[in-house]
This record gives C-alpha cells, structure tokens and sequence, in this order.
C-alpha cells in the first residue's frame, strides 16, 4: 500500500511528554536577542574580561504562541523558540557576565541560547498536526448505493485512505509520525451500530447480485415511516511516532466523522394465479 509522505522543516512542542496547561500571549516573549555568547550588551572596553555563565530561565505553565515568523513555546518550565521555516531551535536563557576589573558591576541579560542537537521529541507535535491535516473525512461506499431496502443485506464500506507519513527536521534530528486507518464505525440512525476493521468491505463485482450482507454488513428490518435514516460513520485511525534516536511511541486515536441521510424502501411483491 502506498503512502502519503510529508516533510515538515518546524519543531515544537515535545509531545506526549507535555499537556498543554494554558496559552502564552504574544507579549509573554521577550524581544527576541540571538547576540554572540560571551558578549554582554555595551560592553566597548577590550581590557575587561567577561567569564559568562548560561541558565535556562524558568517560566511557569505550558503554552503556545506566535510572534512574528517564530513559534514560541513553554514546556516544562523551559521556553523554546523555533523556527517554522528551517527547523532551527533557541532556549530561553539567563546570560550572566562577571568581570576580571573590581568595582565594575556584573551584567545580566536574557537571550535566545541556539540549540546545536535539538531533542527528537520536539518535531512529534508539527509532525503529528501535519499528519492529521492530511487525513479526509470518511466518503461512504456503500452497498446498495443512494437508498436501501428492507431485508436486503448492505456491505459497508468507506473510500480507501493511504497512510499519511509526516516528518519534522530539528537540526540533526528528526520525529516521524504515521496515521493508519484502524477502524469505522457505522450508526444507522435507528439505535444499531457496527463496527468493521480498517475501511469495511466494499462489494466485489462478483457479489453485486447478492441479497446477503457483506463481511462488514447490516441489514434494515423496517423503514422509517417514509423519511430517509440518519447514517454516522466514524473512521478510527491509530497514530504511532518514530524519533531519530531509535524510540517509539503512540499517540490517542483520531476520529472523524460523516453524517448523511440514507433512505429505505420497502418493495412489495405481488403475485398472480394461473
């Protein structure tokens, strides 16, 4: 079977690892500052010596936002900035500077700490919206099509989707998720459900004469007083992760939804004598 390959040059987030426990606000970001390290702000005397020294600043909450072309986000304690259009990655840090001169006070500044080697964990998230983005709701392939009929077996069936691979690139590293169509649902509008693996069972040219129900199948006892059944189809696709370091993970379900109206008709059959 084919797949659907997407690459995505972003990293954000670090997945499963992280619950998202609030939203930032644009002006939660400071001005964003990637000066050399080493290099405190108006430092012009060249015989003063700086030993700096880099902590992360610590923030309170998850969330997310967007200043200008760069997604910011908190995670654990820790700010990220990241870049959508090459995958490069900063910390938000502390960047203390003591001198070797006494009597000239230390300097502290906050900066963007660039990220050499990114944690794979950061692309799960772009990769995983990325791959969700590309799966299409259910398209019903049933069997009869436009209408059914009373005690004439249905095969149930929705279109075939390709898996859809995503990757996000972080620096040297990489996160790749794959969705997969795992199960749909059928809700026939009068109580009764059926649940088939995959996509169902489309019917076979060599059964389109049959009155049996398919592997996947359902059959309407009675019709509904002249208006047409609601049907809901849900189609169920399991997420995996894959990181360039070697682990695995998996992701919740993804689920979308159809809803139509399916009449069904009661045919009489009428006989003669002689």
């Amino acid at each position: 079977m084919r797949l659907r390959v997407v690459t995505v040059g972003v990293a954000v987030s670090v997945g499963l690892m992280v619950s998202s426990a609030g939203t930032l606000h644009a002006d939660d970001a400071i001005e964003i500052d990637v000066g050399s390290p080493g290099t405190p702000p108006d430092d012009t005397s060249a015989e003063i010596v700086w030993t700096c020294t880099n902590t992360d600043v610590q923030v309170l909450g998850n969330g997310v936002s967007t200043v200008g072309p760069f997604t910011i986000r908190n995670i654990d304690a820790t700010r990220w900035r990241l870049n959508p259009d090459t995958g490069e990655v900063w910390v938000w840090s502390q960047e203390t500077c003591k001198p070797d001169v006494i009597g000239v006070p230390a300097r502290t500044r906050t900066w963007w700490r660039p990220v050499t080697v990114a944690d794979p964990t950061l692309g799960i998230d772009p990769a995983y919206d990325r791959a969700v983005d590309e799966i299409e709701d259910p398209a019903p392939l049933l069997s009869p099509v436009g209408r059914g009929v009373v005690n004439l077996g249905m095969w149930l069936a929705v279109d075939e989707q390709e898996p859809v691979v995503a990757r996000a690139e972080i620096a040297t590293a990489w996160a790749e998720v794959r969705a997969t169509q795992k199960a749909t649902t059928f809700d026939f509008g009068n109580g009764d459900t059926v649940t088939c693996d995959g996509l169902g069972s489309p019917i076979p040219e060599s059964e389109t004469d049959t009155l049996d129900e398919g592997p996947c199948g359902y059959t309407y006892r009675s019709a509904n007083d002249g208006e047409p059944y609601t049907i809901t189809i849900t189609s169920t696709w399991a997420i995996t992760w894959e990181l360039s370091d070697g682990r695995t993970g998996t992701r919740p379900d993804v689920t979308l939804t159809t809803t139509f109206e399916y009449p069904v008709v009661e045919i009489q059959t009428v006989g003669t004598n002689g």
